[in-house]
């Protein structure tokens, strides 16, 4: 008793957690370069368009009265623009007549087709009121990005995309500033009117209190007021209704405003019952306090993410849509532009995000009752050719319709309602607006002049942008510059000489088409240099976060091989200390050096090619890794000859890697060769596939071979280190491949209720109250009996669950209660929309309560002092890996309720294949730890590292999510919430959608220590021993090696290697890749998904050791106590 009570006495426990946070630091500083070089964004000017500064040359806009419009007369006094969310373009053409129901038939669908009747018979009925086209959106297809391009006429770029949760507001010039705002106004008066405002507002306030009789009529006087004041302020009386993300890209623009939130996807009226409330009443009662109507409806969207299109609610909200634009256009005047359009489209299963032809493209009509602006018999086909770069200039035909870019709308609105175009538009304007409408007009050389007029305008503008562009960025080269110059030129010099002939160019044989051509390839070229430009990448952040992934992999790799060459029989009772002064020192060292060679770069005018940024993260990175490697290389390695005796030897440090050399050689029979080192090979190449497109969109068939493969290999390890296989052994290897067949992308799928023609689904395959409960309702009572019996029962000394505390069991209890009562009851009441309307604490109390009791019992397990379990036994062991298992319960808890009853079965397969592979490492690492007494069960660490990681990527497809943006689980951040608050709700869904990598993650630790230390769990008494018969079973160093955390430590950096050699592959694959055809639709979210990844993982593996080294200091005190 008192030999083992002094030998604990003299343990080192190392505090792992210095170690895991330097790596990660390093990884993160990596992965933050590389984010920075490879997402750029281009400058927003925050240059704004004077109606008074024409940008044609030699033109002041003097000769414009601005009240008849800027720069040009305009055509039309007001406005209404509708904007329905997911607007698909097929969704308003008139499609033939069928009764598909079919999602992949092809053919008209019930669902979409043909519901928007009063758009298809203005089309057919007034075809020259009317102008319908394919509204072709830019990739990413998300709402802001979307709403960004067409109010700016600029193009995105793809970190934008992280501003769809909330971003800030638009700086830029755009379209509603320019509707809203005079000359300047928009620049510094505004944010000083509505400081003015709020302060007389609050002054107000402040006498109301004070003075209750004079109430009315001071509330008279200040509504006077606010209205005269609004009437200077604003332009044009522009009116918001709807989706409440305008309202943060536009703060203070709207004369009045209606917002409504946005971000939960399963309210599918809300927003749209405040338009219907509110636009008809602006456009007809209130006809003088309106100039411009904007409305944003969101039904649609939030239909195809809630149930997909091919679903009932999608007809309902289309006939509602239907008589909604009907009511408008019954009562909008003849001066009254009409435009409906959507901002993306949809995919089948009704999400976006991404660049397929069903997400780009949306559907643009417009409709004047007054004014023709569709001449289809007098406009040369020529000018309707389309655009678009990526399609063929001979597109246009009878039966094909017209491309319009979304960012064309910006300067053909703002021209058409007597607005300065924005100063960043790219877009060019669309020609039969100008053509048609020309004011009664009716000879062709008016139309081709007014259209001219326009066009001019519209060039100039563009000149104008990248001239200021290139004010305060290199990216244009001056070649280009001169040939755009050039190519204006010659253009413009055509132009002269067709208005010389007296502008119909028959005196001097010019074609108009020829001018109008010369402007549109301007347009073209040089949206095309953008395009090129702003994809331009910064290469050396891009080499330095590489090589510090690169590095900091490495590193890792150096220190387990550190680790497991000072093991040996003896070197558990040896620590390593994290070098903590010298990392400090060579940090100072690195910034020093790093300002030094930004000042050296500054003076040689190189500090636009190396950012000093990326040199300052850089170097003090590698000087640090460099000086880490360093200490590793200086510290002997120990080799205990006795029990209580030691000698060092400092042997070079490349003998450590022979090691592993060494430990291959002696087990080079192929069934060891092919056990161990056959998952490393398909951990290799599964980052090597990487590189491949193809390889990366049928990843889950290539992670599901590998991980059967790999757990295959490891029951035969299990089956060869077994003296008797027992029936336990045989349930343990079918339950494995249950599972892992369960997962299967081919049945995965697969609904049993099929099975019984008992169950009536829809076809479309909606939700069903009572094929979901079927579906489902064994998982929850087998997760119960799994965590309960199987997990907190294996994980005691005494194999009892009496031994887990209480409040653990009743927190477990209470938890699956209401998620199984918020899935069958709950959510199906609200999704079936019957007459009982749920209240927000009805609907959110059950959720709650899961989150209520995870708090609770993370906290009892991490603040308690006082035993972790019920009985008497002073097991560490046991009191570390209880506390671990609760932590990973509540989260796991956490996970499900999150990930829903559809991917309910995906949550149980995580939990059920954490657990077989635990039962089978248990022969493979306690044989070689007790028998051989070496170092090789670190190599199956190592496995399991591999294995884990494969079955986290697996489980992350069959939980229902992909590398794709418009497959992330929004939904998730408003399961116990109505209100949105992005950190909360950023948190969520981030749990939701890396939910299979958590878990694992959190298992990792809990599988270690059962099967590593499995005897020493099952001692009754380890510290106070009173049959020393037992103790004689027990290696010394197994007690010392539980205490130093080094099996731990190696653990987590195998895990850590595996995300961060995912991470450094597709970074390669993205750099190398960066003009291929597929990196914005393929390689790049596969980028951000696998970074975002690393980092969650990186986090977590962290709070564990941070967890585990405080558990374990927390147990020595107790004992000091004692």
């Amino acid at each position: 008793m008192n030999k083992i009570n002094n030998n604990n006495k003299k343990i080192n426990r190392a505090n792992i957690s210095s170690f895991i946070f330097f790596f990660i630091c390093i990884l993160s500083i990596g992965i933050l370069l590389f984010f920075n070089g490879f997402l750029l964004m281009r400058f927003e000017l925050p240059l704004k368009s004077q109606c008074n500064q024409s940008p044609l040359p030699n033109d002041g806009g003097s000769s414009i009265n601005i009240n008849n419009g800027c720069w040009m007369n305009k055509t039309y006094n007001k406005a209404v623009i509708v904007v329905i969310d997911a607007l698909r373009y097929d969704f308003v053409a008139k499609q033939p007549t069928s009764n598909s129901s079919d999602s992949n038939s092809g053919s008209t669908s019930i669902y979409f087709h043909n519901r928007l009747t009063s758009i298809q018979n203005l089309i057919d009925n007034k075809p020259e009121n009317s102008l319908f086209y394919k509204f072709i959106a830019d990739s990413p297809t998300v709402t802001m990005q979307r709403i960004k391009g067409i109010t700016t006429g600029s193009l995105p770029t793809f970190i934008d995309v992280g501003s769809n949760f909330g971003g800030d507001a638009i700086v830029e010039d755009s379209l509603v500033n320019q509707l809203s705002f005079f000359d300047d106004d928009n620049n510094n008066n505004n944010n000083n009117n509505n400081n003015n405002n709020n302060n007389n507002n609050n002054n107000n306030n402040n006498n109301n209190k004070n003075n209750n009789n004079n109430n009315n009529n001071k509330d008279i006087k200040n509504e006077k007021n606010n209205n005269e004041e609004k009437e200077r302020k604003f332009r044009n009386k522009v009116i918001f209704i709807g989706d409440d993300t305008w309202v943060g890209l536009f703060p203070n623009h709207f004369y009045a405003e209606y917002p409504y939130p946005s971000f939960n996807v399963k309210d599918i009226d809300t927003v749209d019952n405040g338009v219907l409330e509110h636009l008809l009443p602006t456009i007809t009662k209130l006809n003088d306090e309106w100039d411009v109507a904007i409305a944003h409806l969101l039904g649609v969207d939030h239909v195809g993410h809630t149930y997909g299109p091919y679903h009932p609610e999608m007809i309902r909200k289309l006939n509602q849509m239907d008589e909604f634009l009907l009511s408008i256009i019954n009562n909008i005047k003849n001066d009254t532009l009409f435009i409906l359009m959507g901002d993306h489209g949809m995919t089948t299963d009704g999400n976006h995000g991404g660049a397929s032809l069903l997400e780009t493209e949306a559907a643009l009509f417009m409709y004047s009752p007054g004014i023709k602006i569709n001449s289809s018999n007098s406009i040369p086909k020529d000018i309707l050719k389309s655009r678009l770069s990526s399609v063929p200039l001979d597109h246009y035909n009878n039966h094909v319709p017209r491309d319009i870019s979304q960012i064309d709308l910006v300067s053909t609105l703002s021209l058409a309602l007597g607005v300065p175009i924005p100063f960043g538009n790219l877009g060019s304007i669309i020609p039969e607006l100008f053509f048609s409408s020309g004011g009664g007009d009716e000879k062709i050389e008016n139309q081709w002049n007014r259209l001219f007029s326009a066009l001019r305008i519209n060039t100039f503008q563009i000149k104008r942008y990248i001239e200021e562009y290139s004010k305060i960025s290199k990216e244009f080269p001056n070649s280009k510059l001169q040939h755009f110059d050039q190519l204006l030129k010659s253009t413009e010099n055509l132009f002269n000489q067709y208005q010389k002939g007296g502008g119909s160019g028959v005196d001097n044989n010019i074609n108009p088409i020829d001018i109008y051509n010369g402007y549109i390839q301007y347009h073209q070229e040089v949206i095309e240099l953008c395009r090129n430009i702003w994809a331009t990448f910064d290469l050396f952040s891009m080499d330095c976060g590489i090589v510090l992934i690169l590095l900091s992999m490495v590193s890792m790799i150096v220190f387990i091989v550190k680790l497991i060459s000072i093991g040996g029989s003896g070197g558990a009772s040896s620590t390593i200390i994290f070098p903590i002064k010298s990392i400090g020192i060579s940090i100072g060292f690195g910034l020093i050096l790093s300002t030094i060679t930004n000042i050296i770069l500054s003076t040689m005018n190189l500090s636009d090619q190396y950012s000093s940024q990326t040199i300052t993260f850089t170097t003090p990175s590698i000087i640090s890794i460099v000086c880490f490697i360093y200490k590793l290389y200086s510290i002997p390695i120990i080799i205990t000859t006795t029990t209580n005796g030691s000698s060092s030897s400092n042997i070079k440090f490349i003998s450590q890697f022979k090691s592993f050399y060494s430990y291959i050689m002696k087990s080079i029979s192929i069934l060891n060769f092919i056990t161990t080192v056959l998952p490393i090979a398909t951990f290799i190449l599964h980052g090597v596939s990487f590189y491949s497109n193809s390889f990366i969109e049928a990843q889950q068939s290539v992670v599901y071979f590998f991980s059967v493969s790999n757990v295959l290999l490891l029951l035969i390890n299990s089956f060869k280190n077994k003296f008797k296989w027992s029936l336990k052994d045989t349930l343990i290897t079918i339950g494995t491949f249950i599972s892992l067949f369960l997962s299967s992308p081919l049945i995965w799928n697969f609904k049993f209720s099929s099975l019984f023609g008992t169950l009536n689904e829809n076809e479309n395959g909606s939700d069903n109250i009572f094929s979901n409960f079927f579906e489902t309702f064994w998982v929850l009572p087998l997760i119960f009996i799994l965590w309960r019996n199987i997990i907190f029962k294996q994980t005691s000394t005494v194999s009892s669950i009496s031994t887990t505390p209480l409040i653990h069991q009743i927190l477990l209890s209470i938890s699956l209660v209401s998620i199984s009562l918020y899935w069958y009851i709950i959510q199906p009441l609200i999704s079936s929309g019957g007459e009982y309307q749920f209240n927000w604490i009805e609907k959110s109390i059950l959720p709650w309560i899961v989150y209520s009791s995870s708090i609770i019992g993370l906290y009892y397990t991490i603040f308690n002092n006082s035993d972790i379990t019920t009985n008497r036994i002073n097991n560490p062991v046991e009191k570390l890996l209880k506390r671990l298992v609760y932590v990973c319960c509540y989260f796991y808890l956490v996970i499900l309720l999150l990930l829903g009853v559809e991917n309910s079965k995906s949550t149980l397969l995580m939990l059920s294949q954490s657990i077989f592979i635990a039962y089978t490492l248990i022969p493979t690492i306690t044989t070689t730890t007790t028998i051989t007494n070496n170092n090789n069960h670190y190599f199956k660490f190592i496995i399991l590292s591999i294995i884990f990681g494969f079955l986290s990527i697996n489980d992350f497809f069959t939980s229902g999510h992909e590398y794709s943006f418009n497959k992330i689980q929004f939904e998730s951040a408003f399961i116990g919430f109505e209100n949105h608050f992005y950190l909360r709700d950023g948190l969520l869904v981030l749990l939701n959608t890396f939910s299979s990598p958590i878990f694992f993650t959190l298992s990792l630790p809990i599988v270690v220590i059962y099967t590593r230390f499995y005897r020493l769990l099952k001692m009754k008494q380890l510290v106070i021993i009173s049959n020393t018969k037992e103790l004689l079973e027990i290696d010394e160093n197994e007690i010392q090696s539980f205490f130093n955390q080094k099996d731990l430590l190696i653990s987590f950096l195998c895990q850590l290697i595996f995300y961060c050699y995912q991470t450094l592959h597709i970074c390669i694959s993205v750099y190398g890749l960066r003009r291929h055809l597929m990196v914005w639709r393929v390689f790049a979210p596969k980028y951000i998904f696998e970074s975002v990844q690393l980092l969650i993982v990186s986090f977590f593996i962290l709070l564990l050791s941070i967890l585990v080294s405080y558990f374990i200091n927390l147990n020595q005190k107790k004992k000091k106590h004692i």
